[in-house]
């Protein structure tokens, strides 16, 4: 039995919408935990802001490597393909 057009594009754009959901939990996740880490680490040693702001700095620098590394891959899977180059090959008779 074939799905009905408006249900396999719905699937398909349900699809891509959990992929979106899942990069930007990743992203999120990779720039905040730093900073939250940070936090504990100043209340644990009595420090002000010292660790959240090494925090802070290493979660930015870590999301922006991981939405990096992302487009590259984005752009590789659109890139098309070069075409071949064949050699030319000549035969004698």
């Amino acid at each position: 039995m074939m799905l009905a057009e408006s249900d396999k594009y719905g699937a398909r754009s349900m699809a891509e919408a959990m992929t979106w959901v899942s990069v930007v939990t990743s992203v999120v996740g990779v720039m905040t935990v730093p900073a939250l880490v940070g936090i504990w680490i100043d209340n644990l040693l009595g420090t002000k802001c010292l660790f959240v702001i090494l925090g802070g700095i290493f979660g930015f620098v870590g999301g922006m490597y991981c939405l990096l590394n992302m487009v590259r891959a984005k752009a590789r899977a659109h890139r098309s393909p070069e075409p071949r180059k064949v050699a030319a090959t000549a035969t004698l008779s």
